[in-house]
């Protein structure tokens, strides 16, 4: 296979793998493709012989749960690819950056884009490497988000089975989760969590931000019924304010071609859209790993 890094004038951290001989993607190694995934952090393969049908059954060497084995917090459509392929439908508009579901007590470590089709125009997808931008960010506003995690209070739609409006104490295995219980009636879990803005990487040393901080309204999950500091009050502008400017210097803007696999590490890299044509056609299917298997041994 062959290498090359994926850059621009600010962004260097990605990696793009594409076929040497063989296209086809049983010919990659699996634990070459773990080791370059914790350094890199994002992976795009490109050229290879993925399909809608058959890019989840790669994902399956990498996964030792899905997202939506537990829970869906997303809004989004289920395909006939399998109930962990979803499609990505949130309208046409430009997004903010945001890691996936960082909120919820379900965060995915992994999570994979793969183009079924390319928009003719814009479209692109967003990312940037929260190891770089907490790097980026002044000692001030380090030091804030070091003393305050984020609270987020939630409510996750649950498929189970609708029964009295008495609510059932719940315990989740899941750090920085309160106040957290059943609502039979209503089908929902609902729960505080606490998270703090940064989170550990692959990379020793190294803490990456990776959050919701920047994704607001009118794509803010439905599943959050508000979030803020302990203290109820929100994050100052300031802060959101520099992390706004600093992330938009580190973004990497991914123009897709058809059969495109993209592989992020959620808790490291944040991602987002470029706005498209209401009217262009833009298909594409993702998968959400909850726990990994990046250490095996084939």
């Amino acid at each position: 296979m062959i290498l090359n890094e994926l850059t621009n004038l600010f962004w260097n951290k990605g990696l793009k793998i594409e076929p040497n001989n063989s296209n086809v993607h049983g010919s990659l190694d699996a634990k070459e493709i773990c080791e370059l995934f914790k350094k890199y952090g994002c992976i795009l393969f490109r050229n290879y012989d993925f399909t809608s049908e058959n890019y989840k059954k790669f994902t399956e060497i990498f996964t030792a749960t899905y997202a939506n084995d537990t829970n869906d917090t997303s809004r989004r459509k289920e395909t006939k690819f399998g109930k962990n392929v979803r499609e990505v439908d949130a309208g046409h508009r430009k997004m903010s950056l945001h890691s996936e579901a960082s909120f919820s007590p379900s965060w995915p470590e992994i999570v994979w884009f793969y183009c079924q089709e390319a928009p003719s125009y814009k479209g692109e997808t967003t990312i940037c490497d929260g190891i770089k931008l907490w790097d980026s960010l002044s000692f001030e506003t380090k030091n804030f988000f070091l003393a305050n995690p984020i609270k987020y209070q939630l409510k996750i739609p649950l498929n189970i089975k609708k029964g009295n409006s008495k609510k059932k104490p719940w315990q989740l295995n899941s750090i920085g989760s309160f106040d957290t219980y059943l609502d039979y009636y209503n089908r929902e879990l609902r729960t505080k969590q606490l998270r703090f803005a940064m989170s550990e990487t692959y990379i020793p040393g190294k803490l990456s931000f990776a959050n919701h901080l920047l994704h607001q309204k009118p794509y803010l999950d439905k599943s959050i019924e508000k979030w803020g500091l302990i203290n109820g009050k929100k994050v100052p502008k300031k802060y959101i304010n520099e992390i706004q400017k600093k992330s938009d210097n580190l973004t990497y803007y991914h123009k897709w071609k058809n059969n495109d696999l993209l592989m992020i590490d959620n808790r490291r890299f944040m991602h987002a859209r470029n706005y498209f044509k209401k009217k262009d056609l833009r298909v594409i299917l993702n998968t959400q790993c909850l726990k990994s298997n990046l250490n095996i041994s084939i």
